[in-house]
């Protein structure tokens, strides 16, 4: 048995529940045909890079199992006839994959406040003053003129030697 990755986008108007029955349904045909499920990671809605059946945005889900080939060709097939499942796509592995998450995104998760992540004393150290840009202005200005310089040079000596 090898190790595979499946990315699946679910379609955008499909409220948490619905997608949670989506995910269980992915995850059932999985077990079905005899692969074993690893991990499930829900990336919720995202903006796609290009309409997939006229839908700017749908939900990710991205799943990690072990199963034969075969599995696999059965699996895509019936990934194709979904059409709750905008698109998918299923790579194999070289390893075991490590550290992975095994969870489903529920509705209590989305009304959790986000923790901050810095702090008052990180962004003083980034404060840059006005005088940093005025001397990398000039550094910037001394090296236009000095290669203008060694231009004029080589123009002057190509001279002299015609």
């Amino acid at each position: 048995m090898r190790y595979y990755e499946t990315l699946f986008i679910v379609h955008p108007n499909y409220e948490q529940d619905r997608l949670n029955s989506v995910i269980k349904m992915v995850e059932n045909r999985i077990v079905e045909l005899g692969g074993t499920l690893l991990a499930v990671d829900d990336w919720g809605k995202r903006r796609l890079a290009y309409p997939i059946e006229k839908q700017k945005s749908g939900s990710y889900v991205l799943m990690h199992f072990e199963a034969s080939p075969s599995i696999v060709i059965e699996l895509q097939k019936w990934f194709e006839i979904q059409a709750q499942i905008l698109a998918q796509l299923i790579i194999r592995l070289e390893e075991k994959p490590t550290g992975l998450p095994f969870r489903i995104k529920d509705n209590v998760s989305e009304t959790e406040e986000p923790i901050a992540v810095s702090s008052v004393e990180e962004e003083e150290d980034l404060d840059l003053d006005e005088d940093d840009y005025e001397e990398e202005d000039e550094e910037d200005e001394f090296e236009e003129t000095t290669s203008d310089t060694a231009e004029d040079e080589e123009d002057v000596s190509s001279k002299e030697i015609v």
